[in-house]
């Protein structure tokens, strides 16, 4: 109720300052979403090569090859 349809709005600034003290600028992370600004703010690279998950489920013609890799 309180955040509506974004339940996560604005928590994308403040995670990747958790991330960063848990983690080596060096590390890897994935983020399970759509959030990719969250690479951004925490200053580290995807574990996948992904950092978007949309198309994954898009009806589009490389749908079959991304579910692939």
């Amino acid at each position: 109720m309180i955040y509506g349809a974004n339940p996560f709005f604005g928590s994308c600034s403040r995670l990747p300052s958790t991330w960063q003290a848990h983690t080596n600028p060096t590390d890897t992370i994935a983020v399970l979403g759509s959030e990719p600004e969250i690479y951004f703010y925490s200053h580290r690279i995807s574990a996948t090569g992904y950092i978007y998950t949309y198309p994954l489920m898009e009806p589009q013609r490389y749908a079959v090859q991304m579910h692939m890799k």
